[in-house]
């Protein structure tokens, strides 16, 4: 992304905190991802600013948690999926794995009964935690505005880019855990338009999820996003 990034919907009055849009999106990745980019976003839009606190509400006590469930998870279900690829139907034929490709929309499948050592209540914790992310992750598609690596100003020259948070291009499995573990390598990228981003064509750049460090904003602006990255040892904003 460079220093920094911007972008901006159609005005309107976002004085009201819980109008807060492109911030409370960017901040909740952040914090449920332990995150890195840097960049500034503008974002009036008053349905993803609710439907980001509430996600907000719901998952930021337990991320850690879930984190380290997730993982422990991940490297059984990709052994499990290592000893379905070798098995054969009745008749023959190679047994079919479900995947999921990474623009798709999340399918609505239940828990993998593969994952045997879950609790009911575990699996349930997984698949409300994807639900409430991919929500959130929605509110961020969109197209903006971008500021160059100097910031804004009011002679800054300004461009059209598509935003979306992606998870990792993994296959998904069919569990809801493995969903989740693919978000600890997704990204927050930029296309050149949206019908770049359709035909997957290849992004004009992107930062790790996982590497987000802080996402603060302006009481006086809070439509202003500033998010903090961190790569290699070098911060920047």
């Amino acid at each position: 992304f460079g220093s920094s990034l911007g972008s901006r919907l159609p005005r309107g009055p976002t004085k009201n905190p819980s109008e807060w849009a492109g911030c409370l999106a960017m901040w909740l990745l952040s914090q449920i991802l332990n995150s890195f980019c840097c960049g500034r976003m503008h974002d009036d839009s008053p349905a993803s600013n609710s439907r980001a606190r509430a996600v907000q509400i719901m998952i930021r006590t337990d991320v850690e948690k879930a984190r380290q469930k997730a993982d422990l998870l991940a490297a059984e279900l990709e052994a499990d999926d290592e000893q379905d690829s070798s098995e054969v139907s009745p008749g023959g034929a190679p047994r079919r794995m479900k995947t999921e490709a990474a623009h798709h929309a999340p399918v609505t499948s239940s828990v993998s009964p593969r994952s045997h050592d879950l609790s009911e209540i575990e699996a349930d914790d997984f698949r409300r935690q994807v639900e409430k992310l991919e929500s959130l992750v929605q509110g961020l598609q969109k197209e903006c505005r971008k500021y160059p690596k100097s910031g804004r100003t009011n002679l800054s020259w300004v461009g059209r880019r598509y935003f979306a948070a992606l998870p990792a291009e993994l296959p998904a499995g069919s569990s809801w855990a493995f969903r989740w573990q693919r978000w600890f390598r997704g990204r927050l990228t930029y296309w050149k338009d949206k019908q770049s981003f359709l035909k997957h064509r290849t992004p004009k750049g992107s930062v790790s999820l996982l590497s987000i460090v802080k996402v603060t904003w302006d009481k006086d602006c809070p439509e202003e996003v500033i998010v903090t990255s961190m790569e290699d040892g070098q911060r920047q904003n």
